[in-house]
């Protein structure tokens, strides 16, 4: 672990503990704390000081909704359990509405979604005329065999 530390000075805690669930897929649930500590730790018996990173910050073209999330499944398959589903209707105004009824490609994203390990859909109802309804037609398209 001190060579990694030693080549990466600037690693936070939080990156090490991805690193180590991407490349171990065996990796075993631990808190974020543990791995906290245990860097902690490792800094302070193999003098390693924890290096802020500079970063360059720069505009980037905003993908239409849903492909970001498809990126996001292939390049971190195993980072997703629980997939945010939330549609907006092809208005202007892209006002949210009932999952299917507006102008998410769900089609291509649960065709990456697949590739996941996810176990649970979250659907989100905002302002709707009758909610109960959106909530059953979401709960009904989301048992539908995935594409």
């Amino acid at each position: 672990m001190t060579k990694p530390l030693q080549d990466y000075p600037a690693a936070s805690s939080a990156q090490v503990h991805d690193w180590l669930k991407g490349q171990h897929k065996d990796f075993p649930y631990i808190s974020s704390k543990t791995v906290y500590n245990f860097l902690m730790a490792v800094r302070q018996k193999y003098p390693i000081a924890l290096r802020e990173a500079s970063r360059e910050y720069f505009v980037v073209d905003e993908l239409p909704h849903g492909l970001q999330a498809q990126a996001d499944f292939g390049n971190y398959p195993d980072r997703f359990e629980l997939f945010h589903v939330k549609d907006m209707d092809k208005t202007p105004e892209k006002l949210f509405t009932c999952p299917d009824y507006g102008s998410i490609d769900f089609k291509n994203i649960f065709a990456q979604a697949k590739k996941t390990k996810i176990k649970h859909y979250i659907v989100e109802i905002e302002k709707t005329a009758n909610p109960i309804t959106c909530i059953e037609d979401s709960i009904s398209y989301l048992k539908k065999p995935r594409f």
